[in-house]
C-alpha cells in the first residue's frame, strides 16, 4: 500500500471519529422543567404533543445568538381516530449545539405552543435547562 492512499485512508477515519459518539438525546412532555447534558456534536431532539391542524404548533422561544439552534422542525400526523381539525399529532423540534458553543455553559430552551395568528391567546409554555460540555 503506498503511503499516499495510507495518509488518505488516515485522515477520513480522524474526520469521521468524532461524529461516531455523537447522539441523538430524545426528550418529551415527561421532561417538562428537567434538565439535559449535551456533547458538543449531540442533536437535542424534542418531541411533544401539537395540534398543528387546528393551528397549534410549538414556537422557540430562545437567544438567536446562544449556543442552541433551530436545525429541523416536522409534525407528523396523530395515529388513531379522525386526521382532521382538532386531531392530536406529534411535533418534532431538532435542536444542535454552535461549534462556537461556551463548554460547560448552562441555558435554558423554552418552547410555547399557541397559534400563530394575532389576538389568539392561550398557550403551553415547555421548558428544560441544559449544559452543552466537550465532545467526548
Amino acid at each position: 500500500m503506498n503511503c499516499s492512499l495510507l495518509l488518505t485512508a488516515a485522515v477520513g477515519l480522524a474526520l469521521l471519529a468524532p461524529a461516531a459518539h455523537a447522539r441523538t438525546v430524545v426528550v418529551t412532555a415527561a421532561n417538562n422543567e428537567n434538565s439535559v447534558v449535551l456533547n458538543q456534536g449531540d442533536t437535542l431532539l424534542v418531541v411533544l404533543n401539537a395540534n398543528g391542524a387546528a393551528g397549534y404548533t410549538w414556537h422557540v422561544v430562545y437567544d438567536p445568538n446562544g449556543p442552541l439552534h433551530l436545525s429541523g422542525k416536522h409534525i407528523y400526523p396523530g395515529s388513531f381516530g379522525n386526521k382532521g381539525v382538532g386531531s392530536a399529532n406529534s411535533e418534532e423540534l431538532r435542536f444542535t449545539p454552535s461549534q462556537s458553543a461556551t463548554l460547560g455553559r448552562t441555558g435554558f430552551l423554552n418552547l410555547l405552543r399557541m397559534r400563530n395568528e394575532p389576538g389568539v391567546g392561550g398557550g403551553y409554555l415547555w421548558h428544560m435547562m441544559y449544559t452543552i460540555k466537550a465532545a467526548k
